[in-house]
């Protein structure tokens, strides 16, 4: 899959640079290393175990019920073109080559592909892992599936990763009742509650909500 949503951005002149700041839709961003992205995950898991992974997931989660948000409210795309767009987004950011190889609706069932620059990296810098190390994708893939479907029972489970030694990333997404939540590499990667309600720090239409000072 290659982004055609970055040559829409690029095109529309959507993503620019002045006084300093990058803005992706008029969205304020911020760029990482990848390696430092990889630390941090490793941290957070050292000192706080699945609670530490869940906070990362959670981060995800969020940024993809916006990205969803916005898509439909920029290009008034929805449900399966607007999943397609959002996942050319995750290769435009540099997550890696991503391909949607099953897409169920009314099952539902999707199952998505992907060369994950993070798993590489985690391996890399690590070595290999017992368990699948992309807890960030799974928090996307549960926000981006769910907004875009209207399904909150959707959840997504890793089935195989790069960095536990796989060619490749291959994600299920599905409702959480269709998975033996009692294997404990299924429990594993789901996250565990978060006290915070996000939703309140949102727009209904996308961006974050800011404080007028």
């Amino acid at each position: 899959m290659k982004s055609g949503f970055l040559q829409r951005i690029l095109i529309a002149k959507l993503f620019t640079y002045r006084d300093g700041r990058l803005l992706l839709m008029d969205v304020p961003c911020y760029l990482w290393s990848l390696n430092v992205l990889v630390l941090m995950h490793r941290f957070l898991e050292d000192e706080f175990g699945q609670q530490g992974r869940s906070i990362l997931f959670k981060v995800m989660e969020t940024q993809c019920i916006l990205a969803a948000k916005m898509t439909q409210k920029r290009f008034g795309f929805s449900g399966l073109k607007a999943i397609k767009m959002q996942l050319e987004q995750g290769e435009m950011i540099g997550g890696g080559e991503t391909e949607l190889i099953r897409a169920d609706v009314k099952k539902p069932e999707f199952i998505v592909k992907v060369k994950s620059t993070f798993a590489e990296e985690y391996k890399n810098t690590f070595g290999l892992r017992q368990h699948p190390v992309d807890d960030m994708i799974l928090g996307a893939y549960t926000g981006l599936f769910q907004e875009q479907t209207g399904n909150k029972k959707l959840v997504c489970i890793e089935t195989q990763c790069i960095a536990t030694g796989k060619p490749y990333c291959e994600f299920v997404i599905r409702e959480k009742g269709t998975f033996d939540i009692r294997k404990p590499d299924i429990a594993r990667q789901l996250p565990l509650r978060f006290k915070h309600d996000v939703s309140k720090y949102l727009d209904p239409l996308g961006p974050p909500v800011r404080r007028k000072i």
